[in-house]
């Protein structure tokens, strides 16, 4: 115990009969503590389990005079605690409430007395022959201790430098890489820039020649019409001349006239039969013969005009 002195003293009892051995002890406390250390203390009665559901204070009054002048000596504070039931925590509560009470009864002083000053004029006295006895081997303990934690600490140190020459290392490779993009990055986005105007002129000259395609196709159809309407026209001026130089055609067509004048004329034609006209039904026949003078050409005309003489040698006329 050293002084100042405590802020509460606990008398620990158990329950049950109050013996003379216990009662002596009390006194023996009192007298080396003198009877100041009444107000800082508090009974403390173990094994409340052997209560059996009674009540502490029930179970205080059924005892001897020595046991409630006892519980009247320390102003009756005084509380059941059962060992056996260590979840109890309302027992400690109460108990901590109890001693806080009571210290602020006590104004929050300390118990103390001779004893206490004595008790720790003697631990000091003990405490400087102690050391004194150990110096050599406290200081021997310090320089081992010493020495341990310089060595522990030069062994963190030079991991720290290694692992901050590691990081400074990894730091210029980063930084290094990180200027190569920057580099990189701008290189491609000039070359993006490059690209997407390359791009925009493709794309620009895709549309040109499209409407140069188109403008282009439109003329070969214009061009190809024309090509095919002078073929045309070629063949069927060729096929003409060709028709018109046929003797076979010739002699078909004076046929056709030569019959077509006589008509005109109301001549009849034929062999063993005679043909009557009217004057009405001549018109269209002659209409017919111009028609064919008009489309046939020369060569036709004169080889109609030969074979109609032909003819109205031959006929007879009535």
């Amino acid at each position: 115990m050293l002084a100042p002195g405590p802020h509460a003293v606990l008398l620990v009892m158990q329950i049950g009969r109050y013996t003379e051995e216990e009662n002596l002890c009390v006194e023996r406390i009192q007298t080396i503590f003198s009877r100041n250390i009444v107000p800082y203390t508090i009974l403390l009665l173990t094994h409340a389990d052997k209560l059996k559901g009674q009540s502490i204070e029930d179970f205080i009054a059924k005892q001897n005079r020595k046991i409630q002048d006892l519980v009247k000596h320390f102003g009756r504070r005084f509380l059941a605690f059962n060992n056996e039931d260590r979840e109890n925590r309302y027992q400690v509560a109460k108990l901590l409430e109890m001693i806080n009470r009571m210290v602020n009864q006590n104004e929050n002083s300390y118990f103390t007395n001779e004893v206490f000053k004595e008790t720790n004029e003697v631990v000091e006295v003990f405490q400087r022959e102690h050391l004194e006895l150990n110096q050599e081997e406290i200081r021997r303990e310090k320089l081992e201790s010493k020495m341990k934690w310089n060595e522990n600490l030069k062994q963190f140190i030079r991991k720290m430098q290694v692992e901050r020459w590691k990081a400074l290392r990894e730091k210029a490779e980063v930084e290094d890489r990180m200027k190569v993009l920057k580099n990189n990055i701008a290189e491609l986005d000039l070359q993006l820039k490059e690209e997407t105007k390359k791009l925009k002129q493709l794309e620009v000259e895709e549309n040109n020649r499209k409407k140069e395609e188109t403008q282009y196709r439109r003329k070969i159809e214009a061009q190809i019409r024309q090509e095919e309407e002078k073929i045309d026209r070629r063949y069927f001026d060729s096929s003409r001349e060709e028709a018109e130089q046929s003797p076979e055609l010739l002699k078909k067509v004076g046929l056709f006239v030569a019959g077509a004048a006589l008509l005109a004329a109301g001549v009849g034609i034929g062999t063993g039969a005679t043909v009557m006209m009217s004057t009405a039904s001549a018109a269209p026949a002659a209409a017919a013969s111009a028609s064919f003078f008009q489309v046939a050409g020369p060569a036709a005309v004169a080889a109609a005009q030969q074979a109609a003489t032909l003819v109205a040698a031959q006929c007879s006329i009535q």
